[in-house]
């Protein structure tokens, strides 16, 4: 009698595809414990540590949709998270200041990337608002009204009590305006 050898005797920590390895959620929980035990509040070891702690909690947490999975981790990538997306604000705000010393579109286009990444990547960040109003403003002001509109309406919808959402409805009422006259 024949012995058949069994696909059930991979080795269970690792999957391999196409000859890529993909973590498994033990080993993914372990790198994300391994960076967090390095380390401390933001900015202590740099941005670039940041990043890997911030990518390998993303991992864990996108990948491992395991209930038992310790809310620590949740919390600690939601602090990074809004971290990272502080600083990325802070640098579009730069270029922002820069453009009205010294207009060039250039300055323009790198305060719009840092928005749209912020918007894009932070689904949670807690001043999405202002990041919405800043994207709509500033598209407006480079006289891309579909861009514009669509920012200026996110904000209306997603956040109506604030602020921003009522500065925002006047952009679009100039944006409305503005389509008439054309």
């Amino acid at each position: 009698m024949k012995r058949v050898i069994s696909s059930l005797f991979l080795p269970l920590t690792l999957v391999v595809i196409a000859g890529a390895q993909i973590p498994t959620c033990a080993e993914l929980q372990r790198s994300a414990d391994d960076r967090l035990e390095r380390f401390s509040p933001p900015s202590d070891r740099g941005t670039e540590f940041e990043g890997s702690v911030y990518k390998a909690l993303k991992a864990l947490i996108t990948d491992c949709h395991d209930s038992s999975l310790s809310p620590k981790y949740k919390e600690q990538f939601d602090k990074i998270s809004e971290h990272r997306a502080e600083s990325q604000l802070l640098i579009a705000k730069f270029y922002i200041r820069k453009n009205r010393e010294d207009p060039q579109r250039f300055h323009l286009t790198g305060a719009i990337s840092r928005l749209r990444s912020i918007r894009d990547e932070y689904t949670q960040f807690s001043r999405k608002d202002e990041v919405l109003y800043l994207l709509g403003s500033l598209y407006f002001k480079e006289k891309k009204l579909d861009e514009s509109q669509q920012y200026f309406r996110e904000l209306e919808d997603n956040y109506p009590n604030s602020s921003r959402a009522t500065a925002g409805v006047r952009y679009l009422s100039e944006i409305d305006a503005a389509r008439l006259r054309q």
